[in-house]
């Protein structure tokens, strides 16, 4: 590419001008980017010590004042403001035909003869262009001066470049960010679409008789790369499809419930905001009686009373609400205490090797304890051995699920009854509920 020399005999390589790129000027919008460069353009400023900094981008035939920093009525500058783009010294300077400091704009040839220079009343100019990592000039960044000022040199150009850099990396950095979640949006829409999300059950066990009181639903996707799928809930969440996604999975799993045994119920993951939803309420509505929603503690219910008025209506028409994860983080009990479940489920943090820790099954004594007070039922999460599940139902634990008994898809594994173990336990615990 041919370079174009300033009078200075430097060279300036202008790039290839970006013809307003939709996406990057979406990003120079945004409100994070917006903060950076207040502060980068306050920091021009006070260094410089300029009436007015901005930074502008080279959008088609027009330049177009993204940022503007300092009085600028001053110069008959705003935000936002377009113009054609030769009119300020900016794509000049970027083409090599003005210098980037500029101390005095009336002594210099070209400047002086720009109508900018008189119509805006600008006595010194310094500028540099703002070029993308993969050599496009996106615009420019500049200061300007009511006054002359023959201090303005090389280090205030140095010092300006390093800015232009900053914000140069930031763009480019969140337009790889943007480019990302297109493509995951894109993949989300085809998911839906294709109904390339399917669901697995995964049996809960009662610990006595060994014979399912219902079954998870776990969502599967199909045709792509494996990946939790606690990624694309969070991805889809991301990119503004997270309920889209969550209802879609709710559909797939509803299918499943006529095949089931009407004495079991189906229990469903959802999130606060979608369980609070009247798509989900209309989606479950002909077989409320039989539905479980599995709520993580871990999931941010900003507002409780709303989100409890909004699963009474749901529990009113034989609903029932789990608090799933418990005993994972902190806000176990408070959280417990607030939307006072039905179903505790017990994170398998707590399950692990149960049958060899004193401290852990001291714990879970006093957590299944607090659940049978608050007239819950508890159920076991991640049961892997005959061990773990003797251990739990020792400790009045009702109900579990995990790989002992099942893995997802799988049917149920035969597993003891223990019938002795249920005359002792009877008057003891509230057993679950089933749905009639």
């Amino acid at each position: 590419m041919t370079k174009a020399a300033n009078k200075n005999g430097r060279n300036v390589s202008p790039g290839e001008s970006t013809p307003g790129d939709t996406a990057l000027t979406a990003l120079a919008l945004d409100q994070p980017i917006r903060m950076l460069i207040d502060d980068i353009l306050e920091a021009a400023r006070e260094y410089l010590d300029t009436d007015v900094a901005f930074v502008s981008e080279f959008a088609g035939r027009e330049q177009v004042f993204r940022h503007v920093a300092g009085d600028a009525a001053l110069f008959r500058l705003s935000s936002e403001l377009r113009v054609p783009l030769g009119w300020m010294y900016c794509k000049a300077m970027t083409e090599g035909l003005l210098d980037e400091a500029i101390p005095d704009t009336a002594a210099d040839p070209v400047a002086s003869a720009m109508e900018v220079t008189l119509d805006a009343n600008i006595g010194s100019y310094v500028g540099v262009p703002i070029t993308l990592p993969d050599g496009r000039v996106w615009g420019s960044m500049a200061c300007v001066s009511r006054q002359a000022d023959h201090s303005v040199g090389k280090r205030d150009v140095r010092f300006m470049r390093m800015l232009a850099r900053i914000y140069s990396e930031q763009l480019e950095r969140e337009e790889r960010e943007a480019v990302a979640r297109r493509q995951k949006r894109a993949q989300i829409r085809a998911v839906l679409r294709e109904h390339r999300l399917t669901t697995v059950l995964q049996p809960i066990v009662d610990l006595v008789s060994g014979a399912p009181v219902g079954y998870e639903a776990l969502a599967r996707f199909e045709g792509e790369t494996p990946q939790s799928p606690d990624l694309w809930f969070a991805a889809a969440e991301t990119v503004g499809l997270g309920r889209e996604l969550e209802l879609a999975a709710v559909k797939s799993a509803l299918e499943h419930l006529d095949n089931l045994p009407e004495d079991v119920y189906l229990s469903l993951n959802v999130s606060p905001d979608t369980a609070m939803t009247q798509e989900f309420a209309t989606l479950i509505e002909g077989g409320t009686e039989r539905i479980v929603i599995e709520v993580t503690e871990h999931a941010a219910i900003g507002d409780y009373p709303q989100f409890n008025s909004s699963v009474a209506r749901l529990r009113f028409r034989g609903m029932r609400y789990a608090v799933d994860d418990a005993g994972a983080g902190f806000a176990t009990f408070s959280h417990i205490l607030s939307t006072k479940p039905d179903i505790v489920k017990l994170d398998m943090s707590l399950i692990r090797d149960i049958h060899r820790d004193l401290a852990r099954r001291a714990l879970l004594h006093g957590l299944i304890y607090f659940i049978e007070q608050i007239n819950a039922t508890a159920v076991a999460e991640g049961v892997e051995t005959l061990e773990e599940a003797e251990s739990l139902k020792r400790l009045g634990v009702h109900c579990a699920q995990g790989y002992y008994f099942g893995r997802p898809g799988e049917a149920v594994r035969a597993v003891s009854r223990g019938v002795g173990d249920l005359e002792q336990r009877r008057g003891r615990v509230r057993v679950l509920p089933l749905a009639k």
